[in-house]
């Protein structure tokens, strides 16, 4: 978590309302400098300093990552249903698979 768990409740509060968030736990070292400086201009305390989601979408770690442009899934053959299987069965059961 961002914010340090051990301490009183007032004092996390006090430290969410600054938007006092700590980059230091071993999970963050698995996250990418572009993540957390976007994290960080989304969580500025104040609101007219606030990266906004419009404004998060152009922010570079959109552009270096993979959400807003996937590769297309590879094309799938579907198998001839036999004779006791439902052929719009077996298209749910690609749109699952394609989902996974």
């Amino acid at each position: 978590a961002p914010f340090d768990q051990d301490k009183s409740l007032e004092r996390l509060l006090l430290e969410v309302r600054e938007a006092r968030v700590l980059f230091t736990a071993p999970i963050w070292k698995k996250i990418s400098k572009d993540a957390i400086d976007l994290i960080q201009k989304m969580l500025h305390p104040k609101p007219s300093q606030r990266m906004s989601p419009t404004a998060a979408r152009t922010h570079k770690w959109f552009s270096n990552t993979k959400l807003l442009n996937p590769k297309p899934p590879k094309p799938q053959r579907l198998r001839k249903p036999t004779p006791e299987e439902n052929p719009e069965d077996l298209e749910v059961l690609a749109a699952l698979n394609f989902m996974t």
